[in-house]
């Protein structure tokens, strides 16, 4: 894939390393009015569609999803419900890139990803994200992972994948060899999605002006409530 996409060399260079990224899949924000897919260049476009009718790929995303199901099934249950409503309900012209896959959006790293410490802060922030690690790289050398405020330090092999929540934990890779290549899908859950949702399909922006003050009221607390929403979902799964 890497090969047949056309990425500009300013477009390398991102506050998560200097590797080629590109999205698919489906969120909300950005300057969004409504959710929908992530755009590419038409290039790009085809070469991703591409790789989404790759079995292979769709197989990854089929184990990502059965992993989450298995260690985080209330998180599993959540996303679940996300894209049936959004999808199904709110928007159906949307398409969906995995036929067997809870997570909406994924970004495929490209070639040489070995990231910069970074949080992914537009993704749900207690929520799991799942990265895959593919390619021919020496992974007791390099490609490690680090989870930085957990002091945290794990191999990361070709063929494995891994969660943590990207959005609260900084995090990144270690370097690979020159002559080695190695990529990644990151799958994750846009946190724009869930207000939306949560909002009755509206944004932030929209809800604020047509709420109710009890309403209005409701819904602060309910922010202000958030983390320990998710660190029940978390405690319960892990138990």
């Amino acid at each position: 894939m890497y090969q047949s996409v056309k990425v500009p060399e300013s477009d390398r260079h991102h506050r998560r390393g200097s590797h080629v990224t590109l999205p698919c899949g489906y969120g909300f924000g950005g300057g969004r009015t409504m959710p929908g897919s992530y755009a590419n260049a038409p290039h790009n476009a085809r070469a991703i569609r591409h790789a989404l009718e790759d079995p292979a790929i769709q197989s990854i995303a089929t184990f990502v999803d059965h992993g989450l199901r298995h260690f985080f099934p209330k998180l599993h249950a959540l996303a679940v419900n996300l894209d049936k409503n959004i999808v199904d309900v709110d928007n159906p012209q949307i398409e969906r890139a995995f036929a067997d896959c809870c997570y909406p959006a994924c970004h495929f790293n490209l070639n040489n990803a070995c990231t910069l410490i970074h949080n992914d802060y537009w993704n749900l922030f207690f929520f799991m994200c799942a990265v895959a690690s593919v390619g021919p790289f020496d992974h007791t050398r390099g490609g490690h992972i680090i989870c930085w405020s957990l002091h945290l330090v794990f191999e990361f092999p070709s063929g494995s994948t891994m969660y943590l929540p990207s959005a609260c934990v900084p995090h990144s890779n270690t370097p690979i060899a020159p002559h080695e290549r190695r990529s990644s899908l990151a799958f994750f859950v846009p946190a724009g999605l869930a207000r939306w949702y949560h909002n009755g399909f509206r944004s932030d922006k929209d809800f604020r002006e047509q709420a109710s003050p009890q309403q209005l009221g409701s819904w602060l607390e309910h922010r202000t409530k958030l983390w320990e929403i998710g660190a029940e979902l978390l405690k319960h799964d892990l138990c």
